[in-house]
C-alpha cells in the first residue's frame, strides 16, 4: 500500500462547502464562492492536459497513488512517470497562472528549459509550428527558425516536443 498522504479529493470536499462535511447547525463557509472558482479553474486546466497527464493528475492528486504504483499500473518505468509528473505540474502552473494572478494577485513564474519557450518570438514560432502540414517534414520550419529567429534546432524532436507539451491551445 502507498504511504498515506493528503488526498486532493479530500481538500476539494473540505473547501467546497459541501453540506455533508459540516456539522449540523454549523453555518455555511463564507469563502465558498472563491473556493468554487478555484475548483472550476482546476477542472478547466485538467481538461486541457493530454489524456496521459490528466490520468496521472487524477491518480496522483485525487487518488493519492505513488509514482511507483502508477508506473506499475501503466506498465512502464518510474522515471517515465516522473517525467509525466514534471510535465503535468509545469502545464498546470502555466494553465492556472492567469487565474492565480487575477484572483489572488500572485505572480506565478513558469520556467521551461525549452529554447522555443524562452524566445522573445514565441508567438510567431508557435504560429509557424501550427502551420506545419501533416505530410510535411520539419526541415522547412527548422530552416526558418535558424534564418529568421536565430534558433539552431538540430533535431525535429525538439519541435515535436514543444508542439505536444508547450504549445497550449
Amino acid at each position: 500500500m502507498d504511504k498515506p498522504k493528503l488526498l486532493f479529493r479530500d481538500w476539494i470536499v473540505e473547501i467546497s462547502g459541501d453540506p455533508k462535511s459540516r456539522l449540523p447547525g454549523e453555518p455555511a463557509d463564507q469563502e465558498a464562492p472563491i473556493k468554487g472558482q478555484v475548483i472550476r479553474a482546476v477542472n478547466r486546466a485538467l481538461k486541457k492536459l493530454t489524456p496521459r497527464e490528466r490520468d496521472f493528475a487524477v491518480r496522483y492528486y485525487f487518488q493519492g497513488q505513488s509514482l511507483k504504483t502508477i508506473a506499475a499500473e501503466w506498465g512502464c518505468r518510474r522515471t517515465t512517470v516522473a517525467g509525466v509528473y514534471k510535465r503535468t505540474v509545469l502545464r498546470l502552473k502555466y494553465l492556472l497562472a492567469d487565474f492565480v494572478r487575477k484572483e489572488f494577485g500572485l505572480a506565478v513564474r513558469v520556467e521551461r528549459d525549452c529554447p522555443l519557450c524562452r524566445s522573445p518570438f514565441r508567438r510567431q514560432i508557435n504560429n509557424l509550428i501550427k502551420s506545419k502540414k501533416k505530410e510535411e517534414t520539419w526541415k522547412r520550419i527548422m530552416g526558418i527558425l535558424k534564418k529568421e529567429y536565430g534558433l539552431k534546432i538540430t533535431t525535429p524532436q525538439t519541435l515535436m516536443g514543444h508542439r505536444r507539451y508547450h504549445l497550449l491551445q
